[in-house]
């Protein structure tokens, strides 16, 4: 695959990711009440980041971004190669390569070789020590895609996450973002049955129309209720029906806190 094909794709993935929440994070210029800088720290910080990367190029121009999504500033340092975004706290938010390097061997890296690299690399970039590889898999011919998150009792939450996209042959960071939103310490009081039944009654269909229920964490919506504000982290079955739609049942109290439609 061609590499302006490749940003592209990974770019919309990325996208994707963040607008059902496991996602890349756009930003956007907007206007501060006094001038924010990239500070010295932060450019060693990003050195040292570079480093991990093997990357020994220069740093070529810094700025602030406003976060949408996010609803913060963030503070980017570009090289020639990498775009390296931090948090006013110093906090590796995420890294993206403007221009991967074309893989020189033909060995193709096998699953544990590409386990091996992205967890070392993990490990190397000091990246949350309480999150678990949840997710490996192929993306494409020479991409890797893998989900490090946070588990509460055999629930992961994406969250709590770090999804990135490696090339294993090249040891290469494509794209990789933090996310660090929350999580939900209610207990799971509902059962799967109980929250199918009230998914049902809620769309008025028959629970025969439902095909999957399995618990996640989930961000309530105003999917299925335009009044509803709450956007907080639950604890949720998340219930499908034949015909695509889905809602968020929270787990602790058999609620409906919003949903999606899954578009085919």
């Amino acid at each position: 695959m061609k590499l302006k094909k490749k940003v592209i794709l990974i770019s919309f993935v990325l996208i994707v990711l963040l607008t059902s929440v496991i996602v890349y994070a756009t930003t956007s210029s907007a206007p501060t009440e006094k001038t924010k800088v990239v500070t010295s720290e932060m450019k060693n910080i990003s050195l040292d980041i570079l480093k991990t990367l093997n990357s020994t190029n220069s740093i070529l121009s810094t700025n602030v971004v406003y976060d949408d999504i996010r609803e913060k500033d963030l503070y980017r340092v570009c090289t020639e190669k990498y775009m390296i975004d931090l948090d006013a706290s110093n906090n590796l938010v995420g890294i993206y390569c403007t221009n991967t390097s074309p893989v020189s061997t033909t060995t193709v890296a096998t699953e544990e070789q590409a386990r091996t690299m992205i967890e070392n690399k993990y490990k190397e970039l000091n990246l949350p020590s309480d999150y678990e590889l949840s997710y490996l898999a192929r993306f494409d011919d020479e991409i890797w895609q893998a989900n490090f998150e946070k588990n509460y009792n055999g629930v992961y939450n994406k969250y709590e996450s770090v999804k990135v996209f490696f090339i294993p042959e090249n040891n290469e960071i494509v794209a990789l973002t933090v996310f660090n939103e929350g999580h939900d310490d209610s207990p799971v009081s509902v059962s799967k049955e109980d929250a199918i039944s009230s998914a049902a009654k809620n769309l008025g269909i028959d629970t025969s129309e439902i095909v999957s229920a399995s618990l996640s964490m989930e961000k309530a919506n105003n999917f299925y209720d335009k009044s509803n504000e709450d956007k907080s982290i639950h604890t949720s079955w998340v219930i499908q029906t034949s015909d695509n739609s889905i809602v968020y049942i929270d787990a602790s109290d058999n609620n409906v806190i919003g949903g999606d439609c899954v578009n085919e």
